[in-house]
């Protein structure tokens, strides 16, 4: 995960290339970042946890079922958390 944009603005990396990386931001909107405007790189911590609706702990690696959004319905599993941000992957999404 990486801050970009004065760290206002935080996305998961999903490619590398020479002079710019591919990331997916928190609105999920895929966009390609000159390595330069990269601010802060955050390693990935297992111990980062959250919360869902219910008041359960939620984790990385935990499968959840997304309620809203253009996703609903489908289940994912907990990549990255920031903060109040979930980053989820499944072989749904693409």
């Amino acid at each position: 995960m990486i801050a970009y944009n004065n760290s206002k603005n935080v996305g998961v990396v999903l490619q590398v290339q020479e002079d710019y990386v591919k990331i997916i931001d928190e609105q999920g909107q895929i966009r390609n970042l000159k390595i330069s405007e990269i601010s802060k790189k955050f390693e990935k911590d297992k111990k980062i946890s959250g919360y869902d609706m219910s008041g359960n702990t939620l984790t990385s690696d935990n499968v959840v079922n997304v309620v809203e959004g253009r996703y609903k319905g489908k289940k994912a599993v907990i990549k990255h958390i920031h903060k109040n941000i979930l980053f989820l992957w499944s072989k749904e999404f693409t």
